[in-house]
């Protein structure tokens, strides 16, 4: 016969008030939304069954006399019979992330978003095993992040995949994307244009003598991060367009030469 009141850490003469205060305590410590450890989920099953018995004055009266046969070899009832939401809601809370009397382990699956919803976030829509979720991806998601959503019924663990762009590279909250300028401006400077994945057809003013490969660093024009409420940056890769020499009056190639 399992020994509730070891369970929960209590002495067999606890009050309800002692009983209730252990079980929030283990329960948000072993809660499967919070701790991925193995066996978490077990333990956490083991002390609701306690907390369901002893915070019932009838069943802890009838567990505590060793006669009655329902408890003789331990709480043998249905786990989905034990009350969630009433037990939670003693503790001012629905539950953790939609946990109730209905809980069974969270499925999970792959979600693939583009690169473009990683860093403006969007809203994508899931159906698996016949239940549909809303998963809402904010600006700022990593690739194999894990999303949590939950619907009425089953909750759903979503692993985010984010294709790769052939515009940009990410580094932690800033991107950084080639950008093609001609040679003159590289040498003497400019107004070069870009697009963002916010906005397009910015303009900025670069100073002379850009080198080939360098970076331009256009601030606050990166990732908006959501869950850290970081901003990042935007860093234009120079790429110099050298001219077509064919193309070039004789005079200029003769000054190119001699000062090149």
């Amino acid at each position: 016969m399992k020994n509730y009141y070891e369970i929960l850490g209590v002495k067999k003469d606890a009050n309800a008030d002692t009983i209730k205060q252990a079980y929030r305590s283990l329960a948000r410590k072993y809660h499967p939304d919070v701790n991925k450890n193995k066996g978490a989920e077990e333990k956490f099953k083991e002390i609701t069954e306690a907390y369901e018995v002893l915070s019932d004055e009838k069943k802890r009266k009838a567990y505590d006399n060793p006669n009655f046969g329902g408890f003789g070899n331990g709480f043998s009832s249905d786990f989905n019979d034990i009350d969630f939401d009433n037990i939670f809601s003693q503790f001012g809370t629905s539950g953790f992330n939609g946990f109730n009397k209905n809980y069974s382990r969270p499925m999970k699956t792959e979600l693939e978003i583009s690169f473009n919803d990683s860093v403006l976030g969007a809203k994508k829509y899931i159906t698996i095993n016949g239940e549909s979720f809303e998963v809402d991806i904010k600006s700022g998601v990593v690739n194999n992040q894990e999303i949590s959503v939950t619907n009425n019924k089953k909750t759903l663990k979503a692993v985010i995949k984010i294709t790769k762009s052939n515009e940009y590279e990410r580094d932690g909250d800033d991107l950084i994307k080639e950008i093609q300028i001609p040679l003159k401006t590289a040498l003497f400077g400019g107004k070069i244009e870009f697009d963002t994945p916010k906005e397009k057809g910015l303009k900025i003013t670069i100073g002379e003598n850009i080198k080939n490969g360098g970076l331009i660093r256009v601030k606050g024009k990166g990732i908006y991060n959501s869950y850290s409420k970081n901003q990042g940056n935007l860093f234009l890769r120079v790429k110099v367009i050298l001219p077509n020499i064919n193309t070039l009056d004789d005079k200029v190639v003769k000054i190119l030469k001699e000062y090149l």
